[in-house]
């Protein structure tokens, strides 16, 4: 199914500051005023939902992992010809974009004669990011239309679709309408522009790769295989230089953000209209004063944080590679079993016991899953619980850790690059914590997790596999780092994919989703927008199924041993009953009701905000007999 595209951050943002505008302006004035054309366009649009290019994203894999390689044989097998040759085609080929399809044809900022233009052309054909008449229409596109759904790499979307997301996915309308618009008539006089494009499938692939690989190894020697794999390692170094231009360039600065002036200046825009239309002035309405009154959020690079996962993922690469050729059969049952332990410590552990205390467990459970935790490497549980239970509360805004609004890169992995925002201290001091303060078992790990984390998630995961039955170190570590990076990684697609691409059965209100596959690989945790709506639910899910909530098996399997007690889940009622009013309609038939979303989250079970009505519909499963004597009593 083809993601749903709900709206960027900037946009659901200025969505909600026009309405607080109006609102302050008719309780000024106290009568009603007629809603903004710019209201009614953003409401009336249709969705436009996201169409992946699957040829596209398994070369740009496909280039990406043989970059690495190339990286790796710069250092190793390539002669230094090749590697100085290397560099030298890709700053001709980086000359070709910025000199030619960027200043001269994009941008008109000066002229050249004609052998210059055939030497431009060529550099730029070296780089092969389509010929010159595409790159140059969609470049004034994206100058035209900056930061709206006409512009190719809108970087409204976050970082990850800017940089290379927008080449994954098939146009916006938007784009190929204004595209249509755009004046192209100057190219399509010059004769340079006209034969590149004429003949670039024939041009491209001899430019940018045969020519380049066959220099080497006709001139110097160089083995075939090296060549192209220091070529690929070139050309993908040269797109992604000029992808940052279209990302980063346009996320991260020393003042502003280009989504902070285009909001301020649309806000003016939206103050000036409702002025012109009622004659009069009004007074600014508190979101500007306080826009104007607070300061900027400047985002601070962690780069030891950096430097560790791009280590950390490289390394797992190869790992990868190690266990397709050469490990034993052992040592790779070893490794997923270590990755799913440490998945089931975050998932049954962190998650649903500590976090949302969604049901009880007695100390040999809880001493398991704080094993399981360890190894997974993920903070201690009090850290790890803390931050979730913020991001349940404060979903979607500054204080939420891993906001989503901010794109998937950022949701994913990026906030760990990061700084926190200081709402996240400062909400984080606010949330509730004395039930993990008075468990021993949180309070033990907190204490020893210096000692603890090391020995369980990288020591002993590598010890045995080389002592029990002799693997080479060096194969048991990769593998090791390969298990522990997956681990992350399929734990952060809950932050990310979960709040970005699926269904939205139960509340349509809220950024979190149901993702099928998400839930397939994180045992059960992809049934997102159910979880948010009613995260105390032992199985994060209204299904049933242990083949798609492995999870929920072992937290069973837990209560059948007595160890696992209080499991508190909801009714089928209770569950049609939300759907059917705040569903998305993708499970179940909606009903013609008024419904203001509520703006007090929940984390949990204990939460202050919990609505009664909530806590006495929810069930009890498998309670054991002190509980129940307990509330006879009362």
């Amino acid at each position: 199914m083809a993601p749903n595209l709900f709206g960027t951050s900037a946009s659901l943002f200025l969505e909600a500051s026009q309405q607080n505008l109006i609102q302050e302006k008719s309780t000024t004035e106290k009568t009603n005023t007629p809603k903004l054309d710019t209201q009614k366009s953003l409401r009336s649009k249709s969705k436009y939902k996201w169409n992946i290019v699957w040829r596209n994203v398994i070369a740009f894999l496909y280039l990406h992992i043989s970059a690495v390689y190339g990286l790796y044989l710069c250092f190793t097998g390539a002669k230094l010809c090749t590697v100085i040759y290397t560099f030298v085609i890709g700053f001709i080929a980086a000359f070709g974009v910025t000199a030619g399809a960027h200043r001269l044809w994009a941008h008109k900022s000066y002229k050249a004669k004609w052998p210059m233009r055939v030497i431009l052309m060529i550099c730029q054909t070296i780089a092969f990011q389509n010929h010159i008449y595409e790159w140059v229409r969609d470049h004034r596109v994206h100058h035209k239309f900056t930061d709206t759904d006409a512009d190719p790499h809108n970087a409204q979307r976050g970082f990850f679709f800017s940089h290379i997301g927008w080449l994954m996915l098939k146009k916006h309308p938007d784009v190929i309408k204004k595209g249509a618009m755009i004046d192209m008539s100057d190219l399509e006089k010059d004769p340079v522009v006209v034969w590149q494009r004429r003949l670039y499938i024939v041009l491209m692939p001899l430019f940018c790769f045969i020519i380049p690989t066959w220099i080497p190894w006709h001139f110097w020697g160089e083995r075939p295989m090296y060549a192209w794999y220091l070529t690929l390692f070139r050309y993908t170094l040269s797109l992604n230089l000029t992808w940052l231009v279209n990302s980063a360039a346009h996320i991260w600065d020393l003042h502003k953000t280009s989504a902070t002036l285009s909001l301020k200046e649309l806000q003016q825009d939206i103050v000036q209209e409702n002025s012109t239309i009622q004659e009069e002035s009004w007074p600014m309405s508190n979101l500007q004063k306080s826009q104007k009154s607070e300061p900027i959020y400047k985002w601070k690079i962690v780069w030891r944080n950096v430097i560790i996962f791009l280590y950390f993922h490289i390394g797992a690469i190869y790992g990868a590679y190690l266990l397709f050729t050469v490990v034993r059969w052992y040592t790779i049952i070893f490794c997923f079993f270590t990755l799913y332990s440490g998945l089931v410590g975050i998932t049954a552990g962190a998650h649903r016991l500590w976090t949302h205390k969604s049901y009880k467990a007695k100390w040999p459970m809880r001493v398991i899953l704080m094993i399981c935790q360890t190894i997974a490497f993920q903070n201690h549980i009090y850290e790890w619980v803390r931050d979730h239970r913020v991001h349940h509360k404060y979903t979607d805004t500054d204080a939420d850790p891993h906001n989503a609004k901010r794109g998937f890169f950022f949701s994913h992995v990026g906030w760990l690059m990061l700084k926190k925002h200081p709402d996240v201290i400062k909400k984080g001091a606010t949330i509730d914590m004395s039930d993990l303060e008075k468990d021993p078992v949180v309070v033990w790990q907190r204490k020893l997790y210096i000692v603890l984390m090391p020995l369980l998630c990288f020591i002993i995961p590598t010890w045995i596999p080389s002592y029990f039955w002799g693997e080479r170190p060096i194969y048991a570590w990769y593998l090791t780092i390969f298990r522990y990076t997956a681990c992350l990684n399929i734990t952060w697609l809950v932050n990310s994919a979960a709040h970005i691409w699926g269904m939205k059965p139960y509340d349509r209100y809220i950024s979190s989703t149901d993702s099928y596959s998400v839930g397939i690989t994180a045992i059960g945790e992809g049934w997102h927008n159910y979880h948010h709506v009613f995260p105390w639910d032992y199985k994060t899910s209204e299904l049933n199924s242990y083949s798609v909530n492995f999870t929920t098996a072992v937290i069973d399997g837990f209560a059948k041993l007595g160890w696992a007690y209080d499991l508190k889940t909801v009714s089928p009622e209770m569950i049609q009953r939300r759907a059917a009013r705040t569903g998305d309609g993708t499970k179940y038939h909606l009903i013609d009701h008024e419904y203001e979303h509520a703006s007090n989250n929940v984390w949990g079970w204990d939460d202050s905000d919990m609505i009664p009505e909530d806590i006495q519909d929810a069930k009890i499963l498998n309670k054991i007999q002190s509980d129940i004597t307990k509330e006879l009593i009362k």
